[in-house]
């Protein structure tokens, strides 16, 4: 039904009224939907009531959701903008980056970075894995602390990289000391301020809660004593959700830093609309809406079965404005574009085609499924498969998870599954058998080093215990090593005289900060994840700026399946993240993609 809404204007709201009369059905119909995003029909006004502070929000929605055009007549609804052209520009003269504050040289283009984040005392760096980051991050704070305009300096990280952030700070700073540097852990999180008042705290993401969950009333620069506090935020991906406890927790103290640097190479890998509270935690008043405004003013359609803010189609337009407004204060090196990197990286998909038996075990959980829905809907995206469908997702990587992943609920249905996997070996999946001769040759036969990828920690468990004439190490979830003991591992997989010749990782736990380029050249994803944050990261753990010799890369993937079209949507989303911020790309394309 195609309909026109008009909006006219009453003392504290507006009416939405249609152009036409409508029957008690398609009444019906039309009041439901508009229920469904809170604007209610109102009898006095003869029409829908929208409050005039959610006048935007509301025709943004209806005609992205719903496909209905509003006519807003004389009415002015002011379009989004965004305040950053000079709100975290210096004032007066700006502090120059003096060299002796480093035990390292920096490149010239690290060097125009640290300057241009002197500058300011707001700023981004998403430059590609493994070109320096964290040391550019240290020189700008170790500058600011020299000259005393920084008091002290609050670094938030991932879970498992305090121990990483401590040891490159006291290796590059010649301004800050191991005696200045406290980690925080479940131990010390509630004494920290009170037994010791370092200079440096390193707080592991996870604790930021529990920190603020130890005072009644959390006031930073009162509890440090300090006036200028600095704040790092590494991997600030992390923070992309408000709904996460840690996000609320940071935004809770977000103003007690006079500086702010937000660090990650994947600031919205997964989804345009994922830099809305990084931004914001650059300046709350930088985007001064809603995220529902902002996803609605860069969507050309939204609204998914399972969430009605899903973004199902972006507006390329608004999408590169928002590009140009983030450029003053985002920095984006590629490695490809820096004469300082002498190495290529080479990433190759590999193309397998599935065993018999394993094609067998396949078609036979897709006939299941179809009996356990009845009918499947052609339109769903690739997100929604694979929630629907796990198991499908499960055979493909590694169907010996099955046996412990079936649900009660579905156990009954899929009991010839279960009983098909008794008969079920890890050399029946070619992975596993191109795995063997890869190995083979690289390790045995060229004394290369090699890193293995997959999502899983059983099929971790599985490949390590495989191959145990290389002397693999393993990194992963499960396997509760603490920081000392990880890093222990990637010290020893980094000696190219070690007898460590494969190290297995999960991305999640060993796809960020660490460098594992000193002594390999090899990668291997045995299975691709599906967020693309996780896959990007990984890809660059041997392509650093300061590799001596090319990268490879190469992804197992079965073709035809859904395992190739995880690994093509990796592919347009760190193609979108690398080069979003260039004109000469397809970013439509990419956008679809995603």
């Amino acid at each position: 039904m195609k309909l026109v809404f008009y909006l006219e204007e009453y003392s504290r709201s507006y009416s939405l009224r249609v152009d036409r009369f409508l029957d008690a059905e398609d009444f019906k119909l039309i009041n439901d939907d508009l229920k469904s995003i809170y604007i209610f029909y109102d009898k006095e006004l003869k029409g829908w009531k929208i409050p005039k502070k959610n006048a935007l929000e509301s025709v943004l929605f209806i005609t992205r959701k719903f496909g209905w055009d509003v006519d807003l007549g004389s009415i002015v609804v002011q379009e989004p903008t965004i305040e950053l052209e000079t709100k975290f520009l210096r004032r007066g003269k700006s502090p120059v980056f003096e060299p002796d504050v480093l035990r390292v040289n920096l490149f010239k283009y690290q060097l125009e970075d640290v300057n241009w984040g002197l500058q300011r005392n707001r700023f981004f760096i998403a430059s590609d894995p493994g070109v320096g980051k964290t040391i550019e991050s240290i020189a700008i704070f170790s500058q600011l602390a020299k000259q005393n305009l920084i008091d002290s300096l609050f670094i938030l990280v991932k879970n498992n990289l305090p121990f990483h952030w401590e040891r490159e700070i006291v290796e590059y700073s010649n301004v800050f000391s191991e005696e200045d540097i406290c980690i925080l852990t479940n131990k010390n999180k509630k004494y920290f301020f009170e037994e010791k008042r370092p200079r440096i705290v390193i707080c592991p993401n996870h604790l930021l809660t529990d920190v603020l969950d130890c005072y009644s009333n959390f006031n930073l620069k009162k509890l440090w004593k300090k006036e200028s506090i600095g704040l790092i935020v590494d991997e600030s991906h992390e923070f992309k959700n408000l709904k996460a406890q840690r996000t609320k927790a940071l935004f809770k103290i977000i103003d007690s830093f006079s500086y702010r640097g937000l660090l990650t190479a994947t600031p919205a890998i997964n989804g345009f609309e994922d830099w809305y509270h990084q931004m914001k935690l650059l300046d709350n008043g930088s985007i001064s809406y809603s995220e529902k405004l902002f996803k609605l003013d860069i969507a050309k359609k939204i609204g998914t079965k399972y969430d009605q803010w899903g973004i199902r189609e972006y507006n390329t337009d608004r999408v590169e404005f928002y590009l140009n407004s983030f450029k003053p204060w985002v920095v984006k090196r590629l490695k490809v574009d820096l004469p300082e990197m002498k190495t290529k990286q080479f990433v190759k998909p590999v193309w397998l085609e599935m065993s018999q038996k394993h094609i067998n075990l396949y078609n036979m959980i897709k006939k299941l499924y179809l009996e356990k829905y009845k009918e499947v809907d052609g339109k769903q995206t690739l997100h929604e498969i694979e929630n629907k469908y796990p198991y499908l997702i499960m055979c493909l990587e590694n169907p010996l998870m099955l046996l412990d992943k079936i649900l009660d609920d579905d156990k009954a249905l899929f009991k010839p599954v279960e009983t098909a996997l008794k008969n079920w070996k890890l050399d029946d999946h070619n992975k596993v058998s191109y795995l063997d001769e890869f190995l083979l040759e690289k390790v045995k036969h060229q004394k290369e080093k090699v890193i293995v990828f997959d999502n899983h920690p059983k099929t971790l468990d599985l490949l390590h215990a495989r191959y145990p004439e290389y002397r693999p190490s393993l990194i992963h979830g499960a396997a509760k090593l603490s920081q000392l003991e990880r890093q222990k591992i990637v010290d020893r997989f980094n000696d190219k005289y070690d007898e460590t010749k494969v190290i297995f990782l999960n991305p999640k736990t060993g796809g960020t900060g660490i460098n594992l380029n000193k002594a390999c050249k090899y990668t291997v994803f045995y299975s691709t994840p599906d967020d693309g944050t996780l896959y990007r990261q990984a890809l660059d753990r041997t392509y650093r700026i300061s590799s001596i010799w090319d990268s490879f890369v190469y992804i197992l993937t079965f073709g035809k399946t859904l395992d190739e079209k995880i690994m093509k949507r990796n592919l347009a989303k760190a193609d979108l993240n690398d080069f979003s911020f260039k004109n000469d790309i397809n970013k439509e394309y990419l956008l679809s993609q995603i």
